[in-house]
């Protein structure tokens, strides 16, 4: 029973958090809003009548008086509430694995020590040592179930290197709900403001290599760097894009003035003709 219920943990922790960047999504769009000019101020995910965030005379939204201080509370228990959960679970976890083993271990090497140099005499020592022996066996049997559960989360990295975790799911939460909130409708702040963040996780990750395999911190190194590559493409694409509009307008411009300045000359010369 107990294997099965701590698999069935396992299972459940390991959907939330292949969830958890689109229900936080979910939750942060209720914090940004979009001026609509005179209809007013409406959701940005809803633009239905009930969701105006402020009404055109200025009043705010009844949901927003209602329901937004339970939004606020569900952002910070779930968006804050689960990187951390899962950082001092697998904190605990990994402690206690660690814990048992070292106890175990170093048991052993005494009990080991001692028969070998002679100086083991004592049955009472000897029935002390035992127990201590049989204790740590205990303690990790009884955390055997719920360390095998868990240990995909834990066992590749390295140690005092689990808050990586936790820093990862945060990224992804920068990433792909905080973004909204940033920048309004301009898209461009809003890829330089990801791109910063994202250089400053590859910064910190090629410093810390949480990872106990070289070939994790690779894998881990070129889904950091990729989407920075994206984000500079797509922003000089953009810039590049805004510069062609912008000496096409120009070229439009000057067409107009040398083609209004034609027609004014053909005109005066036509009136000198008729005159």
């Amino acid at each position: 029973k107990a294997v099965l219920l701590w698999a069935h943990a396992s299972h459940a922790c390991f959907i939330l958090d292949l969830f958890y960047p689109f229900v936080a999504r979910t939750i942060t769009e209720f914090f940004s809003c979009r001026d609509l000019g005179d209809a007013g101020i409406y959701l940005e995910a809803d633009f239905r009548e009930k969701m105006v965030c402020v009404t055109a005379s200025g009043e705010l939204g009844k949901w927003r008086i209602h329901r937004m201080p339970l939004v606020v509370v569900a952002a910070i228990a779930y968006c804050l509430g689960i990187p951390a959960a899962f950082f001092f679970a697998m904190r605990h976890l990994r402690g206690l694995h660690s814990s048992a083993q070292r106890s175990r271990l170093t048991l052993h090497d005494r009990l080991t020590t001692l028969r070998a140099t002679g100086k083991f005499r004592a049955t009472t020592q000897h029935s002390q040592m035992q127990a201590q022996m049989e204790l740590a066996h205990t303690r990790i049997a009884q955390h055997k179930a719920n360390i095998q559960a868990f240990a995909w989360m834990y066992e590749p990295f390295r140690r005092g290197k689990v808050w990586w975790y936790s820093a990862e799911m945060m990224r992804r939460l920068l990433l792909t709900s905080c973004m909204g909130l940033i920048g309004g409708t301009y898209c461009n702040i809003k890829t330089v403001v990801a791109l910063l963040i994202s250089l400053l996780y590859i910064i910190v990750f090629l410093n810390v290599r949480p990872y106990r395999k070289s070939s994790d911190n690779t894998l881990q190194a070129i889904a950091l760097v990729v989407p920075c590559l994206m984000m500079v493409y797509a922003t000089s694409s953009a810039q590049l894009i805004d510069l062609q509009r912008q000496a096409s307008a120009k070229q439009e411009a000057a067409l107009k003035i040398d083609t209004e300045a034609s027609q004014r000359v053909a005109d005066a010369a036509g009136a000198a003709a008729a005159s």
